[in-house]
C-alpha cells in the first residue's frame, strides 16, 4: 500500500538522515586512520610484489576481468590499459571478458577480443536509477548497481570456474562479495576520491555536466570515500597505477598497504617509437587527451585560454594539434585559428607524437599516472607538464621533462623546449629509455601475471567445485559423423531410464544421431544397464552436477549440429519423437530452439493428482506469469532442442535449477525464437510425498529469486486463494482421485513452500 505523501515525506528524510549519519561517521574514521598513520609516520612504502611460486606447465587458470565500458576501440587510458594487459597475459591464463555495455552485443568488439580472450560476454548497462538522497553509493557507482547485473556476474563466474576476479575500476567493486570461494582484485586506475576532492577544489562542478551529477551533493566526497575504502577492504588485492597512490590509499586500509600491489601502467614502444632521424615536425605542440573525462577537459580550456596566448606571444608561429575522442563544440570552433587544428578522433595516435615537438599536458586534477606521458616518453617527444600530470612518475625536472605550475611557467618551458633542440634530444632520450626499462607493456603485463600468481599460491582451497568441460581435443568429436545429439544428465535411472534410451534407439532419423549420457556416478547396476546400450557416457563427479553447467559440458561433448535435452525420466511416445523435434532445426529457418510437449504417464499409480507438468502444478502467479510474457512457452529442458551454434553463443551457464527458465530468459533478451511443438512429445510423470513435495516447491522459489523473480507475500495470498485450484481440489476430493497427503495438501503447501524458498531459502534441496 502506498503511504499517503506527507509520511512519505518523513520516511524519506527519515532514510536521508540516517544514510547521511552513516557516511559521515565513516569517513570521519576513514580519515582519522589516514591523519595518524601519517602523524606516526607510517605510511606505506613503495610495493613490490612477493615471489611466488611457478605455475604447473599447462596449468592455465581461469581469469573473469571485468570492465565498465567497451575495451575497443581503445579510444581512452582505461580501455588501452586493460587491451594491453589481457593481450600480454593471454599466453599464460585462460582470460574471460565481461563488458558492461549499452547494447546487448557487439559482433565487431567479440571478434577482436576473441584474438586473445576465452570468452566475452556482454552485460547490458541500463539506465541509472533516480538519484536517491539516503543512498550509501555514490551516483557513478549506482550506474552499475543493478541486480541483474549481480546475477549476471555471479553466474558467469560460476560457469568459467574463474579462480580469480578483476574489478576494472572502482565503481565495479560495489561486486567483489558476489564471488565466495574465488579470489577477487580490483584496479583503482585513480583514487576516486582523492580526484573528487581535487576536481572539487577547481570547482568542476560548477563548469562540468558529469561533475555536477557525481559531486553536487556537498556529501558525495565523504560518500565516495565510504564507499572507496570498504571496496578495497573486500578486495583480496587492489591494483595501483604508482607507488604514490599506494602511500595514498595505504594511510586509509586497516591493513595499510598489505593488500596493495602497483601494477604500472604501460606503453607499447614498438608502436610508440622516436620519429627517423632527419624527419621533419608537422606540429609544433601536441595536446592529448579524450574529452570525455572533465580533468581533460580543464586543461584544454587551460590551454586555450590562458597557456596557448602567452605562448603564441613567445612564439607567434607555433602551431598546436589538438588529438582526443569527442572534441566539445567550443574546441572545435578553434579549428583553423591561431595556429590550432583539431584532429578529434585518430585511427592512430602514435603518429601524432612522432610527427610533433612538446607535448603540453597542463592536467590540474585526477590522480594515477597518466598513459599520454607514457606515450610521449615512447616516442622520444619532450614533455612539458604540471607536476599532478605527472605525479607517480620516477621523473625528475630537466631530466626528463620540465614542469610549470603557472599558465606562465608552462608557456615558458614549452616555448624554451621549441627553441631548443638539443635540451629536446635529451629529455625525449632519458624519457624512453625509462619507458623501455620500467613501463613497456610487457613488463606490467608480467608485474599482473606476478599479482596473480601470488594469489593462486595463497588459495586456501579449490575453487567451487563445477562440471568441467573437456578440452576439444579431447571429446572426440569429428565433423560430419553425427548430426543430431541427444543429451540426458543420468543418475541412477533406473529401469525407466533403459526404457527412455531403448526409445530414442528407435528413433526414425533420416540424418545420423548419437545418444550422451553425462553421468554423475550412477551405481554399478546402472551403469551395466547403460553399458549394455550404443550409447556414449561420460562420467562426472556427482558433487560437480549443475543443472546448467552439466547441459553445457554434454553440449560441449557431443558431435551433433542440433542438440537435443532430455531428462533421464522422459520416454518418447512415439518412433517419430526425434523427427519432429529435429525437423525445424536441420533446415534453414528463423527458431532458435524447439520446445517438446510432455504428457503424463497413462499409468495411474504414476501420476500425480495435480500432475507434474503443466497449469495444474504451476497455477501459481510467477508461473502464469512467465508463461505469458514468453509467448505462452515455458521453456523446459525435460524435452529441447537447440541448434548448436545458438547455444555456442548461449550457453546455460551456472544454473542450480531452473537452467531452463535461465536461458529463455536470455534467449528473449536477444530476440531468439523458440517454436511450441506439443506433438514431439515425451511420456513424463512425477509422485510426490509431503518432504519432497515440499523441498521440489521450494526449490523452485529459490531459483526464481535467482532469476530475479520475486515472490511477494501479496501473491502468495492471492495464491493461496486461486478458485479454479480450489475447484479441481473440491472435485478430487469427491472422486476419491487424491490419495495422498501431499495431493490434499498441495494448493496450500505450492504457495507457502514457494514464498519460503523465493524469500529465505540458500540452496537447492532437490
Amino acid at each position: 500500500m502506498k503511504l499517503p505523501k506527507p509520511f512519505r515525506a518523513v520516511k524519506a528524510a527519515l532514510f536521508t538522515g540516517v544514510a547521511r549519519l552513516r557516511i559521515r561517521v565513516a569517513a570521519w574514521r576513514y580519515e582519522h586512520r589516514a591523519r595518524r598513520a601519517s602523524q606516526s609516520g607510517q605510511v606505506p612504502a613503495p610495493v613490490a610484489l612477493a615471489a611466488a611460486a611457478p605455475r604447473r606447465r599447462g596449468a592455465r587458470p581461469s581469469i573473469l576481468v571485468v570492465s565498465p565500458y567497451p575495451v575497443l576501440p581503445a579510444i581512452s587510458g582505461g580501455s588501452v590499459r586493460i587491451s594491453s594487459l589481457l593481450r600480454g597475459v593471454a599466453a599464460e591464463f585462460d582470460l574471460h571478458l565481461a563488458v558492461f555495455s549499452t547494447t546487448r552485443d557487439d559482433a565487431a568488439q567479440r571478434a577482436e577480443l576473441s584474438s586473445f580472450c576465452r570468452s566475452v560476454h556482454f552485460l547490458r548497462r541500463e539506465e541509472a536509477p533516480p538519484q536517491q538522497p539516503w543512498s550509501l553509493l555514490p551516483r557513478g557507482v549506482e550506474y552499475f548497481a543493478f541486480e541483474a547485473a549481480r546475477r549476471q556476474l555471479r553466474d558467469l563466474a560460476a560457469t568459467v570456474d574463474a579462480r580469480i576476479v578483476q574489478l576494472e575500476h572502482t565503481e565495479l567493486g560495489q561486486f567483489a562479495g558476489l564471488f565466495p570461494g574465488r579470489k577477487v582484485t580490483m584496479t583503482e586506475l585513480d583514487l576516486s576520491f582523492v580526484t573528487a576532492a581535487r576536481r572539487r577544489a577547481l570547482g568542476f562542478e560548477k563548469r562540468f555536466a558529469i561533475d555536477r551529477l557525481l559531486w553536487s551533493d556537498s556529501a558525495g566526497y565523504r560518500r565516495l570515500l565510504r564507499y572507496e575504502i570498504r571496496c578495497a577492504e573486500s578486495c583480496d588485492q587492489v591494483h595501483v597505477m604508482s607507488p604514490a597512490d599506494a602511500a595514498i590509499l595505504g594511510r586509509y586500509l586497516h591493513d595499510g598497504e598489505h593488500r596493495l600491489r602497483v601494477i604500472d601502467n604501460g606503453v607499447d614502444c614498438a608502436r610508440f617509437h622516436p620519429r627517423a632521424a632527419g624527419a621533419p615536425a608537422i606540429h609544433d605542440v601536441l595536446f592529448v587527451g579524450s574529452f570525455g573525462h572533465s580533468p581533460n577537459r580543464d586543461a584544454i580550456d587551460w590551454l586555450l585560454a590562458e597557456i596557448w596566448p602567452r605562448l603564441r606571444a613567445l612564439r607567434p608561429a607555433a602551431r598546436l594539434a589538438i588529438v582526443g575522442a569527442h572534441p566539445p563544440a567550443e574546441v572545435t570552433a578553434r579549428n583553423g585559428r591561431d595556429g590550432i587544428e583539431v584532429y578529434g578522433t585518430v585511427a592512430d595516435t602514435a603518429e601524432f607524437y612522432r610527427d610533433a615537438r612538446v607535448l603540453l599536458a597542463p592536467i590540474r586534477a585526477g590522480s594515477g599516472t597518466r598513459l599520454k606521458l607514457l606515450e610521449a616518453f615512447a616516442s622520444g617527444l619532450p614533455v612539458v607538464a604540471t607536476k599532478l600530470a605527472a605525479e607517480g612518475l620516477p621523473v625528475a625536472d630537466g631530466d626528463h621533462l620540465l614542469t610549470g605550475e603557472s599558465a606562465e611557467d608552462l608557456a615558458q618551458a614549452t616555448a624554451r623546449l621549441l627553441g631548443d633542440a638539443e635540451l629536446g634530444c635529451r629529455l625525449g632520450d632519458n624519457a624512453r629509455r625509462l619507458a623501455e626499462e620500467r613501463y613497456d607493456w610487457r613488463r606490467c603485463s608480467e608485474k599482473l601475471m606476478a599479482a596473480w600468481d601470488e594469489l593462486l599460491t595463497d588459495e586456501a582451497g579449490p575453487a567451487p567445485a563445477v562440471a568441467k568441460v573437456a578440452p576439444e581435443s579431447a571429446t572426440g568429436r569429428s565433423a560430419g559423423d553425427v548430426t543430431v545429439s541427444v543429451i540426458l544428465p543420468t543418475r541412477n535411472g533406473g529401469p525407466r531410464l533403459v526404457l527412455a534410451l531403448e526409445a530414442i534407439l528407435r528413433q526414425q532419423l533420416d540424418v545420423p544421431f548419437e545418444v550422451l549420457c553425462v553421468d554423475s556416478a550412477s551405481d554399478e547396476e546402472n551403469l551395466a544397464r547403460m553399458r549394455a546400450l550404443p550409447v556414449r557416457i561420460e562420467p562426472i563427479p556427482p558433487q560437480s552436477f549443475n543443472h546448467g553447467l552439466t547441459r553445457d559440458l554434454g553440449a560441449r561433448l557431443a558431435r551433433g549440429r542440433v542438440l537435443v535435452f532430455l531428462n533421464q525420466d522422459a520416454v518418447p511416445v512415439d518412433d517419430l519423437w526425434l523427427h519432429r523435434m529435429t525437423a525445424p532445426l536441420l533446415r534453414p529457418g528463423r527458431y532458435a530452439a524447439v520446445q517438446g510437449g510432455i504428457r503424463e504417464v497413462p499409468e495411474r499409480d504414476e501420476v500425480f493428482y495435480w500432475h507434474s507438468c503443466g497449469p495444474r502444478f504451476y497455477f501459481t502467479s510467477e508461473s502464469e506469469g512467465w508463461i505469458a510474457r514468453h509467448g505462452g512457452i515455458g521453456f523446459s529442458t525435460v524435452n529441447a532442442a537447440l541448434r548448436r551454434e545458438v547455444w555456442e553463443a548461449l550457453p546455460f551457464g551456472w544454473a542450480p535449477i531452473l537452467e531452463d527458465k535461465k536461458w529463455q530468459a536470455a534467449a528473449a533478451e536477444r530476440g531468439l525464437a523458440i517454436v511450441d511443438l506439443p506433438e514431439a512429445a515425451v511420456w513424463h510423470s512425477h509422485t510426490y510425498d509431503m518432504p519432497t513435495l515440499w523441498r521440489r516447491v521450494a526449490s523452485e522459489g529459490f531459483g526464481w529469486r535467482l532469476l530475479g523473480e520475486r515472490y511477494a507475500f501479496s501473491r502468495m495470498l492471492r495464491d493461496l486463494a486461486h478458485r479454479a485450484t480450489w475447484r479441481r481440489w473440491l472435485a478430487g476430493l469427491k472422486s476419491g482421485e487424491m490419495r495422498t497427503f501431499a495431493e490434499r495438501f498441495f494448493p496450500a503447501l505450492r504457495p507457502l513452500a514457494l514464498y519460503w524458498g523465493n524469500r529465505w531459502a540458500r540452496q537447492v534441496y532437490l
